[in-house]
Order: C-alpha cells, then structure tokens, then sequence
C-alpha cells in the first residue's frame, strides 16, 4: 500500500486502447498488402472499433470523474475548518458515489463523527446502517474472481439501494421538540 503514489496501468483502459490500435494496424497492413476485406468484415471491424472507443470514453469519463470528485474533497475539508458542518455533508454526499472505495468509506466515517458532533444520533445509526452496507457492498464486488458471484441484477439493485440510502441521509440538523423544562 506505500507504493500507491507510483502510477500503476490502468488495464481495463489500456486493454481496449490496445486492441483499437491492434484492429487499426491490421487493417492498414491488410490494405496495403492488397488483400480486399469483404463488406461484411468491414462491418464487423467498424462494429468493434466503435464499441471499442465506446469503452475508452466511458472508462476515461469514470476516471476523470473520480479524480475530480477527490479534487473537490479539499474544499470540502476546508469547509470543515471553518466550521460549515452541515454544508461539508451536503458536499460529501454528492462526492461519495464518485469515490474509490477506501475514500468512500473514510468519508462515510467523517459524516459519522460530525454527526456525532451535531448530536443527531438518528443521523448516526442511519450513517451506521449505510457503512455496514457499503461493506458488504464492496466484499461482494471482491468476491466476483471467487465462487460467490452475485448476479448482475442483484450487484445493481444494491446499488441502488445504497445511492438511495446516502441520499436520504439529513443535510440539516434535526429540529428536536422542545420540552419545557
């Protein structure tokens, strides 16, 4: 884990860049040595060049949007600094979907303890419930090289659930029923 800060290949990036380039040359080298490819082979080198560049952009876009998402993380514990608690959970909760998973998890702990501190104990157990099902979340992700796959319905309805249950964390301080004392 110390050697985090070396820049490691992104495989499943590079995969699909490496396979567009590879269809690119064989074409060329196909076209330039004479042989004519018929029109259905075009189409099923355009079909998968397309779907290759769809792969890239789509992985390029989930990248740029966790590193931008880590970027804001430091404005975000700015307004921590300073005091604004409940504006950092509103920031952190549009923040925490786009977050690797050892992120996620510290900020899910920091909207706890400021939780904590604002003594919403509501606020807590729900955040509680949610860290518990991030957890399992992520050890059934792990568990896809195992035995113990989970279906692709099942991995998205879990998902779901757990965007939902982060929504519906409060973003205000509760607003308690005064017993007069």
């Amino acid at each position: 884990m110390a050697d985090k800060s070396k820049l490691q290949p992104n495989w499943s990036l590079l995969m699909p860049a490496i396979l567009l380039v590879i269809e690119c040359i064989a074409l060329i080298a196909l076209h330039q040595l004479g042989y004519t490819i018929p029109q259905n082979l075009r189409y099923v080198f355009l079909a998968l060049g397309i779907f290759l560049l769809f792969r890239i952009f789509r992985l390029l876009t989930a990248t740029l949007r966790v590193k931008n998402a880590l970027r804001q993380l430091k404005s975000v514990d700015k307004l921590v600094e300073s005091g604004q608690l409940m504006t950092a959970i509103k920031e952190w909760k549009k923040l925490l979907l786009s977050l690797p998973e050892d992120k996620y998890l510290e900020i899910l702990n920091s909207v706890e303890k400021v939780y904590e501190k604002e003594e919403m104990l509501d606020a807590v157990k729900e955040t509680k419930m949610v860290q518990a099902e991030s957890i399992e979340f992520f050890e059934a992700i792990s568990a896809a090289n195992n035995e113990k796959l989970i279906s692709r319905q099942d991995w998205q309805n879990k998902a779901i659930a757990l965007r939902n249950m982060i929504r519906d964390l409060p973003e205000e301080k509760e607003k308690q029923a005064s017993a007069s004392d």
